[in-house]
């Protein structure tokens, strides 16, 4: 049951009038469940905004976006419990007595059940782990454009992502940079392109293992490895093949 959560520490964001009536057993804080309505991108240092163009959402640009308990009367929006803007440009924007607005950071409209309501700052570090209690008709959750395609992991206490680690939505690719540590079995359906050397001290089963014969990249036979290639091959101009130390390569010809 609602009621008996611990209250928690992000900031409140009211709930909506058909969940109003247990709001005073929530200790004035809860969490955001879904994604609220995302409305678009709030400058606040001019005021200035630009709507998000989605379905049910502000669009086109807007000189004088928040004013406090709602919005400005050139934009003849009307403020709803949910709405949020993501601040682009950070800045002093006094809305509802909140002046210290960071990159990132939501501005979010907290309305009640009698139609009244303030703008509440949610910092940027707060947005992923918490739950705003919304409009719950939206499928997405907007953290943006700069983690496109990143894959969100926890890293410590709080949900990040990495350049190094995305997935690309246009051609369903995961692209890791750095090493990958696997323990167990893994199994692949598809081609596994790889830009660099897979060490493994397990076995490699297949139906069926080959190698380019033209050598394009630099390669090197780690220290106490025995390896096998099927030949002939050719390695490109300014390009090597190095075998280290005691390791042995052994090409086998199948021509």
């Amino acid at each position: 049951m609602l009621h008996s959560l611990p209250a928690l520490t992000v900031p409140i964001v009211t709930l909506p009038a058909a969940l109003s009536s247990i709001g005073d057993n929530l200790n004035a804080s809860i969490a955001y469940l879904g994604a609220a309505r995302f409305q678009g991108y709030w400058n606040a240092t001019s005021n200035a905004a630009t709507g998000s163009g989605l379905a049910e959402a502000a669009s086109g640009p807007f000189s004088t976006l928040l004013i406090s308990g709602g919005y400005h009367s050139s934009t003849n929006l009307t403020a709803s419990a949910g709405d949020y803007w993501q601040v682009t440009g950070s800045g002093t924007t006094s809305v509802d007595g909140q002046t210290d607005w960071n990159l990132n950071d939501w501005a979010i409209y907290s309305g009640s059940a009698g139609g009244s309501g303030t703008w509440k700052k949610l910092a940027f570090e707060d947005t992923i782990a918490s739950i705003i209690l919304g409009d719950l008709s939206s499928s997405s959750f907007h953290m943006g454009v700069e983690n496109d395609k990143h894959v969100i992991f926890d890293s410590g206490s709080v949900h990040s992502g990495s350049s190094n680690f995305v997935f690309d939505y246009d051609t369903n690719k995961v692209s890791i940079t750095g090493a990958l540590g696997v323990t167990g079995n893994t199994a692949l359906t598809g081609t596994l392109h790889l830009s660099g050397d897979m060490l493994t001290s397990a076995s490699i089963m297949s139906i069926a293992h080959g190698n380019p014969s033209l050598v394009s990249v630099s390669t090197t036979i780690p220290n106490g490895y025995n390896a096998r290639m099927y030949g002939p091959i050719t390695i490109a101009t300014g390009k090597t093949l190095h075998v280290e130390g005691d390791s042995v390569l052994q090409i086998t010809d199948v021509s």
